[in-house]
Parts: structure tokens; sequence; C-alpha cells
């Protein structure tokens, strides 16, 4: 042994046995340190850690975003084709009950088992188009909503006054010399409304359809339920809500518990598979009243909102997407032969008398594509 050592060893043993003391103050205090040292690592570990998983989670949502992005058009498109099939072998988009209200089952295509898929297909054709009402549409919905006479009369003259293109005041409207002075900043678009948000400048609808606090109230989501901001067709029967059809049977006279009843089917309620429709004028349960085509009320989707929200974990992404039928190229519907269904007395289906198609005109490329829809509005991540 090296003479260091056996001149150190005597000085480290106790007097009494010869070991080292097991309560050595020196030892306790370097214990402390090593525990301390390693409390402090593991914290700045955990921080670490929590820190790169943050990082790691945000980057991988952003590329999962992209990747959903891709799914969710592909659905869409999915979507689209069906509806258009649908509507090509019936002639016309009627009701959810033909088969376009559940398209991915339809088309029986098979996306990423790892995604979780919803399609939500909503009529904006079973509303009131904004665009086409009028003084009596607007203040039977009012009245309807339970809206006194004089408030429904100044809701109705204050939007028709927003929305028209001149400058001239209605009895109960407001124009630019009232929003001038009451300030707020706003005049009259003198167009059609490009968001349910902009009822709040309105006059009268900013103290009724919004509380104190500037949450919607009962009257706003009664409205926006009855109303559509992006259909200009008549009311579509057979996907009209109650409150739609209830006004519908005062400006039309017509029996709205006879229609509602048939077109719920046995089980008594809307929007489920034993739906009916009606599909012709002439069908039996076709309420006596309504005008003729172009008036308030048909029997055609014309108008839809299709919602498309694809999830992977906890990323998603959310197409939202107005498509019209109406106005689209005229190609895409001719040359095949109309029929007209006949009905009996109980509502059977008994023959159907052919109408003339139209005939297939040549024209440039996309012409002869014939597409047949327009999409009016598109948003991602953001409800229309």
């Amino acid at each position: 042994m090296s003479p260091f050592f056996k001149e150190m060893i005597p000085r480290i043993h106790s007097k009494k046995g010869g070991k080292l003391p097991t309560n050595s103050p020196r030892k306790g205090s370097v214990l402390i340190a090593v525990l301390a040292m390693t409390a402090l690592v593991s914290f700045i570990l955990l921080e670490f850690m929590e820190e790169a998983t943050a990082k790691i989670k945000y980057y991988g949502l952003f590329y999962n975003r992209d990747d959903l992005r891709t799914e969710a058009y592909s659905v869409l498109e999915t979507t689209l084709a069906v509806i258009d099939e649908i509507r090509e072998i019936d002639n016309a988009l009627h009701s959810p009950v033909q088969g376009w209200g559940n398209p991915l089952q339809y088309s029986k295509l098979q996306f990423d088992p790892s995604l979780k898929i919803d399609v939500r297909i909503s009529d904006e054709t079973a509303k009131f188009s904004l665009t086409r009402a009028d003084p009596l549409i607007l203040n039977t919905i009012f009245d309807e909503m339970g809206i006194s006479l004089q408030d429904a009369e100044t809701l109705t003259d204050s939007i028709l006054d927003w929305i028209d293109e001149d400058d001239l005041e209605r009895l109960n409207g407001a124009e630019i010399d009232y929003y001038e002075n009451i300030g707020n900043g706003y005049n009259p678009a003198n167009a059609e409304l490009q968001s349910w948000e902009e009822l709040r400048l309105i006059k009268g609808f900013d103290t009724l359809f919004f509380d104190e606090t500037g949450h919607p109230t009962d009257y706003f989501n009664q409205f926006k339920s009855a109303v559509s901001l992006y259909s200009s067709s008549p009311v579509n029967l057979n996907s009209a809500g109650s409150f739609v059809l209830a006004v519908l049977a005062r400006l039309s006279g017509f029996d709205k518990e006879a229609l509602d009843t048939y077109i719920s089917g046995l089980d008594g309620e809307r929007d489920t598979p034993d739906d009916r429709l009606i599909n012709s004028r002439n069908h039996p349960f076709f309420p006596t009243g309504i005008t003729s085509s172009g008036g308030i009320a048909d029997l055609q989707s014309q108008v839809l909102k299709v919602e498309v929200d694809v999830e992977r974990g906890e990323s998603n992404f959310l197409l939202s997407t107005i498509v019209s039928w109406t106005g689209a190229n005229p190609s895409a519907n001719t040359g095949r032969t109309n029929v007209e269904t006949v009905y009996s007395d109980d509502g059977k289906i008994i023959g159907g008398k052919p109408q003339r198609g139209g005939t297939k005109t040549k024209g440039n490329a996309r012409a002869e594509l014939g597409y047949p829809f327009q999409v009016k509005r598109i948003t991602e991540n953001f409800k229309i």
C-alpha cells in the first residue's frame, strides 16, 4: 500500500472502532447535494420533454391538417358525384330519402380506416329565400315567431331597406340618414346579406335579435332556421321544417298537419329513413293553394349545404360548401327524357307521362363536360 494511504487511513478512522462513522455530517451533505442535483436534472428534463412534446404535437397537427385537407376534398367530390348521380336517375333532387342523405354509404367507396369522416347535408331550399322575400312573407314569419306587429313591420322594412339598392326609406325602415345619425360607422349595404352577423347592424334586429351582452336571442335562431342567405329558389315542401310549413300554410291556405304527417312516414318523425316525398304536382298530397312553378314553394332541392368533417386523432379538418343546381351548365340536364309521375288517389304510382327533353348543344370543352352544379361558397375550418 502507498505510504500516502497508510498515513491517511488512521486519520479517518474513529478512535473507538476504527470505522467510518455512519452519521458523518460530510456524508449527509454529499447525499443531499446528489439528491438536489438529481431533482434539478429531472425537472429540467421534464420541462424539455414537455416543450418537445408540444412542438411535435404542434408540427404534427399542421402536417396532419394538410393530409386531412386532401381527404376532405376527396370526400366532398364523392358526395357531389353521388348527389348528381341520383339527380340524373330521378331527374331531380327532392329529399334525402332518395339516397343522397348518406352519400358515402351509397358510393360504397372505402376511405382510410384511421379517419373519422362525417358528412352533413342540409337543404337551403327548405327555407325561405331572403332575396325573394316580400313584406307579406317577412311579416308572416315574424308574426309566427311571436313578434308584435309594430316590431315586425320595423324588422321587415329595415331589412328590405338594408338590402335594396335605393336610398328610399320605407315607412318603418331605415336608410343612410338613420345610420349616420346613430353613428355606428355603418351604412346600408344595398346588397344581399353576406353573413348572419350583419343583422347586428340593422335597425330593430340589433335589439330584438341580440341581448345586452351581444349574444343571439331565440328570435335570431328561429329566423336563421327559417330563412336562407344562399337560396333564391322556392321553398322545397319535402324538406321544409314544421315552422316553415306553418308559415306556408298561412300564406297559401293548405292543411299543414296533413302534409307534415304524410312526409313524416309511419314513425311520425322527420329526417328518418321512412320519410316520404312528393315529386309531382299531381300527387294527391300536393297541397292546394301553392302557386305554380316559380312561386313561393316547390318540390325540389336546388341549393344544398355540404359539410365534411375529417378527423384523425386530435387533428381535424372542416370543409363547408354551398352548392347550387340552379343556373348550372344547361348541357348537364339535356339529352334525357323526363317523366311526370302519375298517382292514384291513395298516393300510389300508376304510370307516367313522358315530357319532352332538351337537345344537347355543341360548345366549348367546359360546356361539353356538362358540369351540373355551382359552388357558391366554400370555407375551410369555418362553418358557413
